[in-house]
């Protein structure tokens, strides 16, 4: 008498994310493990912030989709390296593009550390660009033209932080110093971008500013458009006279 076979059920939602987290999981304990074991996970942002990091890190080539980032597709496109001349890497910038014009840059620690920095979540506004991307240390967000104009531009909107200036329990100050430079590190990677592409132009708006007239910025402000400015006279780009005065522009020649 043969067996009985028992009817398989539908599949429920969510489990091949499931399977492929795990496996991705067990493969980098195999390799060099980034934590002795999982992390205690709190939130559905913290399980986000976790798992999107830990993807990012083992996805060698091409974009990743995750399903509660339904209209963005993840691609990382450069490392960063611990030390200047070191080898080994603390972070990673990845690219993530609303549609064919808006892009996120966005840098991303190791998981652990991620998960940290979405912990610290609470103590920001819920605009900030780390609610939209959990266990970001920062975000650029900008316009970038389709390469299917002549004259392209990058105008970049936002350099925004995801965590707070003043001291919080989640995360340490050894922890914020050592992410510090995530403003340098996209930034240079933007320009960088903007030199192989042939982008001649690029801008910043700031948090709203009038240029044209005298006005206190804040301490985060000046520190952005300093920023800014070094980035792009180190790629060969010099500031210009914006007409309007709304925003600071930057042409390479």
């Amino acid at each position: 008498m043969r067996g009985k076979h028992k009817a398989q059920g539908p599949k429920r939602k969510g489990t091949w994310l499931k399977t492929r987290f795990k496996k991705v999981l067990d493969k980098l304990k195999s390799r060099q493990p980034f934590h002795e074991k999982e992390p205690p996970i709190s939130s559905k942002k913290e399980q986000r912030a976790f798992e999107t990091s830990t993807l990012l890190w083992d996805k060698s080539k091409g974009a990743i989709g995750l399903p509660y980032y339904k209209n963005y597709m993840f691609r990382r496109v450069a490392f960063v390296p611990k030390g200047k001349q070191g080898k080994a890497k603390k972070a990673l910038i990845a690219e993530a593009m609303l549609g064919k014009i808006v892009t996120y840059w966005t840098y991303y620690p190791k998981p652990d550390e991620a998960l940290k920095f979405a912990k610290a979540l609470k103590h920001v506004g819920i605009g900030n660009p780390g609610h939209s991307f959990p266990g970001c240390v920062g975000a650029v967000i900008a316009d970038v033209s389709p390469k299917t104009e002549s004259i392209r531009s990058i105008r970049i909107r936002t350099i925004q932080g995801s965590y707070t200036s003043r001291k919080c329990p989640e995360l340490s100050t050894k922890l914020t110093r050592s992410h510090g430079g995530w403003r340098e590190h996209i930034l240079g990677y933007v320009f960088k971008k903007a030199v192989e592409e042939n982008i001649r132009t690029v801008s910043y708006i700031g948090s709203p500013i009038s240029w044209g007239q005298r006005i206190r910025l804040s301490s985060s402000e000046k520190k952005r458009l300093k920023t800014f400015l070094r980035i792009a006279k180190r790629n060969g780009f010099k500031r210009k006279r914006d007409s309007k005065k709304t925003e600071l522009v930057v042409q390479r020649p």
